[in-house]
């Protein structure tokens, strides 16, 4: 079973907020991981 690891915590400065919050971004990954075939995704 392989598992990703998706680091979405910390502040962005170039964005100027949260990378945990900010829309789509780790919704997208999560999707693009499942479409993959990942069954254990893991997001901190």
């Amino acid at each position: 079973m392989v598992t990703v690891l998706i680091l979405a915590g910390g502040k962005s400065t170039r964005m100027g907020q949260d990378k945990a919050m900010m829309r789509g971004g780790v919704e997208r990954l999560v999707a693009v991981a499942r479409d993959a075939g990942i069954q254990r995704i893991i997001t901190l």
